[in-house]
Order: C-alpha cells, then sequence, then structure tokens
C-alpha cells in the first residue's frame, strides 16, 4: 500500500470516527476549565469518575504512579464506560494482563466517547501495539485540534523524545511552558531532555531547581533534580538530593534506587547492593522489582565477577517468566550475551531471548518490537567482534 493510499484510507476512517463517535449531551459533560483552556474533554456520566481521573493526572504530574494508577482504576470501576479511564490505565499500568484488558476495552468503548478523545485512544492503543502510522497522525490531528492543552502537548512531547524525536519532543514541552511556566510535568521532562539528549546540564539544572522552588514538599523534583547531576558527572550533589527527597518521603522508592544508581557508577559496587536491595524491597510493582535486580547483577559485571552476574540475571530471568514478564525474561537474557567472552554462550543467550520473545504474544508490540531489536543489535555486534 502506498503512503498516500494509506494516508487518504485513514483520513476516510477519521472522518467516520467523528461521525460516529460523537456522544449525547445527556452523556458528555465537560467541566468549566476544560472548555477555557480548549482541552481533551472528558466524556463519562460520573462526577467522581472524572474527579478520580483529574486526581490520578495529577498524581502522575509528580511521578506518584502507584497512586495515579488506584485512581484511574477507580475512575474506571466508578464509570465503566469512560473510555479515557480504561486507556490511562493501560497506558501507566505495569501488569501485561491488565494492559491487554484495559487496551481492549479502552478501544471497544471508543465509539462513545467524543472525536478527540477517540483520537487519542487511537494514539495511545497504536503506540503500544506497534501501529505507528496511524498513532502519529491521529497524535498530530489531536495536537492540530487542541493545541493549548498543556497535558496534551506534554503527552506528545514525552512521546516523541521517547521515539529518539528530541527536537520535536522538545519544542513541545515549551509549548506547554508558554501556556504554563510552572506546569510540572513538562519542567521535568524538558529538564531530563536538555541533560540527556542536548547535554544542556545549566540549562537541566536551572529547570530542577525551578522545579524544586514550585514544589518544595515533593520527592520527585530532588529526584530527578539528583538523576541528572549523576549525568554530569555531579555525584555527591546527586546523592545530597536523592537523600533530600528520601527525607521528604521514605518510601518514594525512585529515589532509593538512585541512591543504588549512583553508588554503582561511582564503583561502589557493593554500597550499591545495599541500596538495590532496599530498592527491590520498597518498589510498588513487580516489573520494577524485576529490573532493579537487573541493576544489581550489573554491579558484578563491573567487578568481572561474572557467574555471580549470570547467577542474579538467571533468578531475574526466572522471576519474570513466573510473573508472565517475558520481554523483561528475555532482556535478562541479552544482558548475559553482552558480557560473555564465550561467542557459543552469546548467541545461545540471544537465541532464548529471541524464542521468549516470539512464544508469548501476550507482549505488547511496542515492548516486544523493541526488545527484539535490542537483541538483533546485540546479535550483530559480538558477531562482528567474533568475526562472524
Amino acid at each position: 500500500m502506498s503512503f498516500i493510499t494509506l494516508h487518504v484510507r485513514f483520513a476516510v476512517l477519521l472522518s467516520l470516527l467523528f461521525i460516529t463517535g460523537i456522544a449525547s449531551s445527556e452523556v458528555l459533560q465537560l467541566t468549566s476549565q476544560a472548555t477555557a483552556n480548549k482541552e481533551v474533554p472528558l466524556t463519562t456520566s460520573s462526577p467522581e469518575a472524572r474527579q478520580l481521573f483529574l486526581k490520578g493526572r495529577e498524581a502522575r504530574e509528580n511521578w506518584h504512579l502507584p497512586e495515579a494508577l488506584d485512581a484511574w482504576r477507580a475512575a474506571a470501576q466508578k464509570d465503566p464506560k469512560f473510555a479515557l479511564a480504561h486507556v490511562y490505565v493501560s497506558f501507566y499500568t505495569p501488569d501485561p494482563k491488565e494492559e491487554l484488558s484495559a487496551r481492549s476495552a479502552a478501544k471497544r468503548l471508543a465509539t462513545g466517547a467524543s472525536p478527540g478523545e477517540q483520537l487519542l485512544i487511537r494514539w495511545f492503543t497504536g503506540a503500544k501495539e506497534g501501529d505507528f502510522i496511524p498513532a502519529i497522525f491521529a497524535m498530530n490531528d489531536l495536537l492540530a485540534q487542541f493545541p493549548k492543552d498543556k497535558w496534551l502537548l506534554f503527552q506528545a512531547g514525552r512521546w516523541l523524545i521517547l521515539q529518539r524525536r528530541w527536537d520535536k519532543g522538545i519544542a513541545l514541552l515549551q509549548k506547554a511552558l508558554v501556556i504554563d511556566p510552572d506546569y510540572t510535568a513538562a519542567l521535568n521532562q524538558i529538564g531530563y531532555a536538555y541533560a540527556s539528549f542536548t547535554w544542556q546540564f545549566d540549562k537541566a539544572y536551572a529547570v530542577m531547581e525551578h522545579y524544586s522552588k514550585i514544589k518544595p514538599r515533593e520527592p520527585n523534583p530532588l529526584d530527578s533534580w539528583g538523576e541528572i547531576l549523576r549525568e554530569g558527572g555531579e555525584f555527591e550533589q546527586s546523592l545530597e538530593k536523592y537523600r533530600k527527597a528520601l527525607a521528604l518521603d521514605p518510601n518514594f522508592y525512585s529515589a532509593q534506587l538512585g541512591l543504588a544508581d549512583t553508588y554503582a557508577v561511582m564503583g561502589q559496587e557493593d554500597r550499591a547492593r545495599a541500596e538495590y536491595e532496599k530498592a527491590i524491597q520498597q518498589a510498588s510493582n513487580q516489573r520494577d522489582q524485576v529490573s532493579y535486580m537487573n541493576q544489581m547483577a550489573l554491579t558484578y559485571v563491573r567487578e568481572g565477577k561474572y557467574d555471580q552476574a549470570d547467577s542474579t540475571y538467571l533468578k531475574s530471568a526466572e522471576r519474570a517468566r513466573q510473573l508472565g514478564l517475558f520481554d523483561m525474561q528475555a532482556d535478562a537474557h541479552r544482558f548475559m550475551a553482552m558480557y560473555q567472552p564465550d561467542i557459543d554462550k552469546v548467541l545461545a543467550h540471544l537465541d532464548e531471548a529471541a524464542k521468549i520473545l516470539h512464544e508469548n504474544r501476550s507482549i505488547a508490540a511496542e515492548n516486544m518490537q523493541l526488545v527484539l531489536s535490542r537483541v538483533l543489535y546485540i546479535r550483530v555486534w559480538r558477531a562482528t567482534r567474533a568475526g562472524k
């Protein structure tokens, strides 16, 4: 199918969505703030569900993900037909079964939502299912219709940065900050972007200082600042920010992880492992726990203790298998392939990773394609080094 034909077919489909997706006035309720700011509307018959959804968005802005998910789940329970509540659960849950169930519900319920919400659902679900061309068209149309929705600009900017479109993503985040210079979600994301992708650390530090002043009682500004300081090689200052974040909230596990990561890159691997153990205990979900196990394994790799690294990665892989986190199980084998001195063992681990991915179709297409692309990349890299 040619690009032009695809674009035309998508345009026709989009037109149909606009015609069939208009909700009745009895169901569609728009808050006065949403109308004034030209935000994507929220189609729900329940005022309680709306407030829970907005509470979840506010929690997400300051990286309280467990609270955000609980709010969105509660919104979907208050109004089972609230499509956006389902799609946000699907996008942020670490549970692959819940992700699939919530995404299916959002797609099924989309016809009862407003045209703008339909586009957002098409974007979010398309991205997760690897259907990127319709997803990008939906995102672009949504941005054209709601150019002053700062939450939408933040989401689009963040997503583009994750797709390695740093310039476009940063531009959208800057637009959100023109609308609201104190918008914490955009501040947090653009600070990371300045540090990680454009290496403008002075700009990044200034953004994080501003964020911290806006939210002096929140741990996330300090946690993010600590991470950016570590990227800039300011290790002691990084540790100080993480400790301050934990003083505000001892259970803010992201800051606990930050301590461990910083000690690891400082070469203090024993201390890093002790901090990773705390992070594993504090993690709010099992996906994060498996991820932290992998990071602990990496401390042994840095020390050249490959047998201990293998043992830790294999435990991580088995735990991921038990939990149905098959993309993470494959990742553990990919990690082992990166440091094995024996090319036959390298290829065996990569074969196992590919097998896991192909045999478990419950993995979201976006996750599966990302992990598989990395497996193939490591295969090329290691085979080239081995003269194969």
